[in-house]
């Protein structure tokens, strides 16, 4: 049998995140650790790259995520925000990253609603990234971008680190 650590992909975050039926805490904590240091650097690369279609899917996505009440249902406008996001950073590696990140989040949706209201009910953060990247300014887009994602992926974490302890 090869080491997945060494032979395996991206695509393998999912399964490994739910192996044996129950989370994988340390496989949660990277996925997390990842999505911190991973949407500050796309964000920077869509301001700088951006397409002028963009920052109106921006605000259509945060506006989505101001009107609607369901929890779950504003994780998945969020997502919406970064696959735009994604999509204008034009990396096919931070796609593929993004791809493998979101498939591995969206089957835990709905256990994690209340945890990542910390991030979803900050929409005046979601709109300091969207003004960053429509002024083209890729140190603000990343910096603002970090501000939104630190704090719930912190929390997570120590969620995380007090199930482990």
């Amino acid at each position: 049998m090869r080491d997945i650590r060494r032979s395996g992909g991206l695509d393998l975050l999912p399964r490994l995140l739910f192996a044996g039926g129950e989370i994988d805490l340390a496989v949660a904590r990277s996925i997390l650790e990842a999505r911190l240091h991973v949407g500050p650097k796309i964000a920077e690369l869509a301001a700088r790259r951006r397409g002028p279609t963009l920052v109106p899917q921006l605000e259509a996505a945060v506006q989505a995520l101001k009107d609607d009440g369901d929890p779950v249902a504003r994780q998945r406008h969020a997502l919406t925000f970064w696959e735009h996001v994604t999509d204008a950073a034009d990396s096919v590696t931070f796609r593929l990253m993004f791809n493998s990140l979101r498939a591995a989040y969206e089957p835990a949706l709905d256990a994690l609603a209340q945890v990542m209201a910390t991030e979803v009910d900050r929409t005046c953060a979601y709109d300091a990234v969207v003004a960053a990247i429509a002024d083209a300014d890729a140190d603000a887009a990343h910096s603002r971008a970090e501000a939104l994602l630190r704090p719930a992926t912190e929390a997570l974490i120590e969620v995380i680190n007090q199930l482990e302890g």
